[in-house]
């Protein structure tokens, strides 16, 4: 069975890792040239025969508590230690009470720990090797028995999961997984398939200047890091620091900053909410623009435009009322609440259409202001037109509105064509 067969068959290929890159793939590792290269082995197969971690209910209860005195103090990203950073990323976007939560990849329950810290109601680790956890929140299941078909329920739905520098050792072999260039992609769409639409993934992987260590990790860089978050919303890059990603740095110090994803809600694109909007480009609106289609907007009521791109806690939801209506006959929908554009008048479809070939001779009680002003339909202002059926070989005429300065108005009916008036003669 080729390789990449094997990796989505799940299957755990328990020999040890090359000491080298294979030639015939390292082509595909380093992205035909985009990615550098460096050499530090790790064999973490227990020289192929699998590792097996067990840790007993007391262990793991020293470290929720270990969790829980953190949380309490709280973290500052700009002095603490990288594995802390995780922390910050769970107080700006919480878990969801008793959520269920995968952490992915795992040798010591310290992640596990965070998430039971943080209210997750229960937690399963997917593993490549063996991995035993005495506690009743938390149970393990490898990557073989999560590939089977159908899906285990242990393996779906989650609400929320971890990635804590782990997919980047995806595909190199260290861990007894399955040689592969893409087993770091791989990984993200199996997590992004596993995920309830909306579920949140919390990921580090090394960022710099791309380069693949065999069979140490990847790092992340321009290249790279666009391949590795395509398909997700970026709600948020914690400790992030842009230069980093393209300043010359020792793999061995890793810098790991923590990425919020979510897996975009049905009908929606993904959106890098992190990225900075043009100028002169309005951020893009699309299940808004979508939900108001169709519609006349006529009001907003207690709107907040810039609540529109801010980020905030799904479960302190801000909801404006909007006041819509359904278009009236012949008419196209308007939204009313737009501020009109200098130099150019709001339309007027269903009036124009119904003056459209008279001469108005008068508006009696006319007050332009009503046309656009937001009014009780019960409590109708209807002001009175004088209209004319125009002369023969005239042109409809609107005597209600202004000239222009610097130009006379037109009277085509009074003088007929040819002839000169008397005191020209």
């Amino acid at each position: 069975m080729a390789v990449a067969a094997m990796l989505a068959a799940g299957f755990l290929v328990l020999a040890e890792p090359p000491r080298e890159m294979p030639a015939e793939l390292a082509d595909r590792y380093t992205m035909h040239g985009k990615a550098k290269t460096a050499r530090f082995y790790v064999d973490d197969t227990g020289d192929g025969e699998g590792t097996h971690y067990n840790y007993p209910e007391s262990s793991i209860n020293d470290f929720i508590a270990a969790a829980e005195r953190v949380k309490a103090k709280g973290v500052d990203v700009a002095t603490e230690n990288k594995r802390l950073w995780l922390f910050e990323a769970l107080r700006l976007h919480p878990l969801e009470a008793g959520a269920k939560v995968a952490v992915y990849g795992s040798i010591e329950p310290w992640y596990e720990a965070i998430a039971v810290a943080h209210g997750a109601g229960s937690v399963v680790t997917i593993e490549y090797n063996n991995y035993t956890l005495n506690h009743d929140k938390m149970k393990t299941v490898t990557v073989a028995a999560c590939a089977a078909d159908p899906e285990p329920a242990e393996c779906r739905d989650f609400d929320a999961a971890f990635s804590m520098s782990s997919f980047d050792h995806d595909g190199l072999g260290r861990y007894g997984d399955p040689l592969d260039p893409d087993g770091d992609l791989r990984a993200m769409k199996t997590a992004l398939s596993q995920l309830k639409p909306g579920g949140i993934l919390f990921l580090t992987v090394p960022v710099g200047p791309d380069v693949v260590v065999w069979n140490l990790h990847r790092r992340y860089g321009y290249s790279r890091l666009k391949l590795l978050l395509a398909g997700w919303d970026v709600l948020a890059r914690v400790a992030w620091d842009k230069k980093k990603l393209f300043a010359a740095a020792d793999y061995k110090n890793s810098y790991e900053p923590v990425f919020v994803l979510r897996r975009p809600l049905p009908g929606t694109e993904p959106t890098d909410f992190t990225k900075k909007k043009k100028k002169g480009k309005k951020a893009t609106k699309p299940r808004l623009k979508l939900l108001l289609a169709g519609w006349d907007v006529l009001a907003r009521v207690a709107w907040d435009k810039k609540k529109l791109f801010a980020a905030a806690d799904y479960k302190n939801s801000y909801e404006p009322v909007f006041v819509l209506r359904r278009p009236l006959p012949g008419t196209e929908p308007t939204d009313f609440t737009k501020k009109k554009k200098k130099g150019k008048k709001a339309t007027k479809p269903r009036l124009k259409l119904f003056l459209a070939g008279w001469d108005v001779l008068a508006r009696v009680a006319w007050d332009e202001k009503k046309l656009f002003a937001t009014t009780d339909y019960k409590n109708s202002y209807e002001p009175v037109f004088v209209l004319r059926r125009p002369l023969p070989g005239t042109e409809p005429t609107d005597s209600t509105k202004k000239k222009k300065k610097g130009k006379k108005a037109t009277k085509p009916s009074e003088t007929p064509a040819g002839d000169k008036p008397e005191e020209e003669l």
